[in-house]
C-alpha cells in the first residue's frame, strides 16, 4: 500500500467517527426530540437501530466518557466510537472473527457486533478488549443480548428458547463458537448474569 493510499484509508476511518462526535456535540440538546423521528441510521456497512431509551443511554455513556479525567484523548475517542458502534473496535472483531463468530456468515451488512459482557457494566478495558466481543448475525446477536442464548466455556451454545421457536429462527443446539480462555471471564459473566436458560 503506498503513502497515498494508506493516508487516504486512515482518514476515512477518522472521518465518520469524528463527524459523529462533532454532530452530536452540537446538537446534543435537539437530539432526543431528532432521534424519535429515527428508527434506524445507515452508513456504509455501519447500521444501528434505536429504540425509545437507547439513545438516551448512548448520550449518557459518551457524556460520562467525554467527562472522564483519567483518560486520555485517544482512550475517549476509541471509547466513544466504541459505544456508538462504530471505529476500531468493530473493525478489530470483525478482523478478528472472520465473519460471524457462529455460522461464519461473511456479509457485513447481516453482521451485529455485540460485547459479551455490557458495556454498561464493564471497565474501560474492557469495553475496548476485542476478547469481550462476538460478531453475530441479526437473529444470534438479538438471542445473545437478550439472554435467550449463550456459550458454555467450551463454545457449545446453551439455548433457553423453545425447540419451535428455536428452529423458526435457525438456533440449534450443534452450533458453537470457537473461544479462547480469554473469552472465559466474560462469557461466564453472560452466563450468569444476562442468560435466562435453567
Amino acid at each position: 500500500m503506498d503513502s497515498l493510499t494508506f493516508i487516504s484509508r486512515v482518514i476515512e476511518i477518522l472521518i465518520w467517527p469524528t463527524t459523529i462526535l462533532v454532530v452530536l456535540y452540537f446538537l446534543r440538546k435537539e437530539l432526543p426530540t431528532i432521534i424519535k423521528a429515527i428508527k434506524k441510521l445507515k452508513y456504509k456497512d455501519f447500521e444501528m437501530e434505536f429504540g425509545e431509551n437507547s439513545f438516551q443511554k448512548i448520550e449518557e455513556d459518551i457524556e460520562e466518557i467525554s467527562e472522564e479525567p483519567k483518560l486520555n484523548k485517544v482512550e475517549k475517542k476509541q471509547l466513544i466510537s466504541a459505544r456508538v458502534g462504530q471505529g476500531l473496535f468493530r473493525q478489530k472483531l470483525i478482523q478478528y472473527w472472520g465473519g460471524c463468530a457462529v455460522t461464519g456468515a461473511r456479509d457485513s451488512k447481516l453482521l451485529f457486533v455485540t460485547h459479551i459482557k455490557p458495556w454498561s457494566v464493564c471497565s474501560n478495558d474492557e469495553r475496548l478488549d476485542i476478547n469481550n466481543g462476538l460478531v453475530l448475525v441479526p437473529n444470534l446477536h438479538n438471542a445473545f443480548d437478550k439472554g435467550l442464548i449463550s456459550f458454555k466455556d467450551s463454545g457449545e451454545i446453551l439455548c433457553s428458547l423453545d425447540k419451535n421457536d428455536a428452529d423458526r429462527l435457525g438456533i440449534n443446539l450443534d452450533m458453537k463458537v470457537n473461544l479462547t480462555k480469554a473469552h472465559t471471564p466474560y462469557i461466564k459473566y453472560h452466563r450468569e448474569n444476562i442468560y435466562r436458560g435453567t
